[in-house]
C-alpha cells in the first residue's frame, strides 16, 4: 500500500462503492413518505424491499460470471446506469407490481452488479498481490461509509424537497461515480479462461456444501444480517413517533457497519500471527458481546 496508484485505486473503488450502497442501504428512509403518498402500505413496500434483498445477493454471482467473460468494465457500467433507471423509475410507480420491478429488482441489480464481487476483481487487476487484502478492507469500509453520510442527507432531503425529488437527486448522485469507473477499469480486461475443473460447476458446489468451513462462513453471515435486523428492531419502532429518529436510526446502522469493517482492518493487523481459528472465534466473540451490549441498552 506504500505506493501512490495502489491508494488511487482504492479510494476511486471505495468511492464508487459509498455511492452506491450509500444510496441503497438508505432506501428504508423512504418508506414512510412513499406509504404516505402512494398507500400501498408497509407490507406492500416491505416485499419489494426483501424481493431487492434477496436480488442483490442472487445477481453478484450471475454479475461475475459475465465479469470473467467480458471484463468488469461493462458488467459495473451496466450496474450502475440500471441502478439510476430504477431510482428515476420509482416515483411513477403506484402499484405493487411497480415498486417490486424498480426497487425490487432493477435498484437491487444494479446495485448488485456494481458492488463488491465485480468491483474487487476490478481492484485487483490494477494492484500487487500484497496489498490486496488491506485494499479490499478499505473498499468493504466505503459502503458502511456511504450509508454513514447518505443518510442523514437523505432524511433532510426528504423532509426539504420530498421523497420523489430526494429519490432523483440521488439517482443524478449515482451517476457522478461514471468518471470514477471509467478510470477505475481502464486497461482492465476479462481474466484468462482458466481449465474447467473436473465435474463442473455442480461438483465444485456439492464439495463446497460438504466442507464444514464454507458452511460456516454462511452461518456467519446469516448471524450478521440477522443481527442487523434485530439490532435496527427497537429504532425502528420508536421510529414511528419522531421522523428524525427514522433516519438516525440509519446513522447508527451505517456506523455499526462502518465499525464492523474498520475491525476487520484493524484484525488484519493485529491477529497476523495466530491461527485462523483463534482469530474467527475471537471476532466472533466481540461481535456478540457488543450486540448483547447494544440490545440491552435498547430495550429500556
Amino acid at each position: 500500500m506504500n505506493h501512490p496508484g495502489v491508494w488511487i485505486t482504492t479510494i476511486m473503488a471505495s468511492s464508487i462503492l459509498m455511492i452506491t450502497m450509500g444510496t441503497r442501504q438508505s432506501m428504508g428512509l423512504y418508506v414512510g413518505p412513499l406509504n404516505t403518498d402512494t398507500g400501498l402500505g408497509i407490507v406492500s413496500i416491505s416485499l419489494a424491499m426483501a424481493i431487492g434483498q434477496f436480488m442483490w445477493g442472487a445477481i453478484q454471482p450471475v454479475a461475475g460470471a459475465f465479469a470473467d467473460k467480458f471484463g468488469p468494465r461493462p458488467v459495473l457500467l451496466s450496474g450502475l446506469l440500471i441502478l439510476v433507471l430504477g431510482s428515476a423509475l420509482t416515483p411513477f410507480v403506484s402499484s405493487q407490481l411497480g415498486l417490486i420491478l424498480t426497487l425490487g429488482l432493477l435498484t437491487a441489480i444494479g446495485s448488485g452488479a456494481c458492488s463488491f464481487s465485480v468491483l474487487l476483481g476490478a481492484v485487483a487487476q490494477r494492484m500487487p498481490a500484497t496489498s490486496r487484502g488491506t485494499a479490499s478492507g478499505i473498499i468493504n469500509a466505503g459502503s458502511s461509509f456511504g450509508q454513514f453520510v447518505f443518510a442523514p442527507i437523505i432524511g433532510k432531503l426528504i423532509q426539504w424537497v420530498g421523497w420523489m425529488s430526494t429519490m432523483w437527486a440521488m439517482a443524478a448522485v449515482v451517476l457522478l461515480a461514471i468518471p470514477l469507473l471509467n478510470r477505475l477499469t481502464n486497461d482492465t480486461h476479462a481474466p484468462a479462461a482458466a481449465p474447467t475443473p473436473e465435474g463442473g460447476l455442480k461438483k465444485a458446489v456439492a464439495d463446497a456444501l460438504r466442507n464444514p468451513s464454507y458452511l460456516l462462513l454462511h452461518l456467519g453471515f446469516f448471524y450478521m444480517r440477522l443481527s442487523h435486523c434485530i439490532f435496527s428492531h427497537p429504532f425502528a419502532h420508536r421510529g414511528r413517533l419522531v421522523r428524525a429518529i427514522a433516519y438516525c436510526r440509519q446513522l447508527v446502522i451505517g456506523l455499526h457497519w462502518f465499525g464492523q469493517h474498520c475491525g476487520q482492518l484493524v484484525c488484519r493487523f493485529v491477529h497476523q500471527s495466530l491461527s485462523q481459528q483463534i482469530r474467527v472465534g475471537s471476532d466472533v466473540w466481540l461481535a456478540g458481546r457488543a450486540h448483547c451490549f447494544v440490545l440491552g441498552g435498547t430495550q429500556n
